[in-house]
């Protein structure tokens, strides 16, 4: 994770995915990228190049009120910071409305969008992350897909 600055670091950027597990297939098998840790059927982070990270995020689990069968949330690129509240009111003094979405021992994460209406992530790790990881994420062992043991029962649960 990217030392802290006075302001937000950006991370990664998140992509909104119907099935994590088809995702999952489709960014480590085509192109390569390697999973670094996963929450399954919520999110994956994936390392692109050993440094920029790629979050895939379920939209069934954090936004289920997305009926658009058709298209997606835009991607989001997320910013680190060590104080939330204080980057929330710099935004909100500047009069840009931040949504408070989730506020767990691992992570507080707000949202907020530019006058375009392009969607960012701000987050504050918490004190239960277990380094860059939130705690109870899987970590596979180098070179192991996330989703191998998966495949056989993928279907169970729809």
């Amino acid at each position: 994770m990217p030392a802290a600055t006075d302001g937000p670091v950006a991370t990664h950027v998140g992509y909104w995915v119907r099935d994590l597990d088809e995702a999952l297939d489709f960014y480590q098998n085509t192109l390569g990228w390697e999973l670094v840790w996963i929450l399954p059927d919520e999110i994956a982070m994936l390392s692109v190049d050993g440094e920029f990270m790629v979050g895939l995020l379920s939209v069934k689990r954090w936004w289920p009120e997305w009926e658009d069968e058709d298209s997606l949330p835009s991607p989001q690129l997320a910013l680190m910071t060590m104080d939330i509240e204080a980057e929330a009111d710099k935004l909100r003094a500047s009069g840009v409305e931040v949504i408070e979405i989730d506020e767990t021992p691992e992570v507080t994460v707000m949202a907020f969008s530019d006058n375009n209406g392009n969607w960012y992530t701000l987050y504050q790790p918490g004190h239960e992350m277990d380094g860059e990881h939130p705690e109870g994420a899987e970590h596979p062992q180098a070179g192991e897909s996330a989703n191998e043991d998966d495949h056989e029962h993928e279907h169970d649960h729809e």
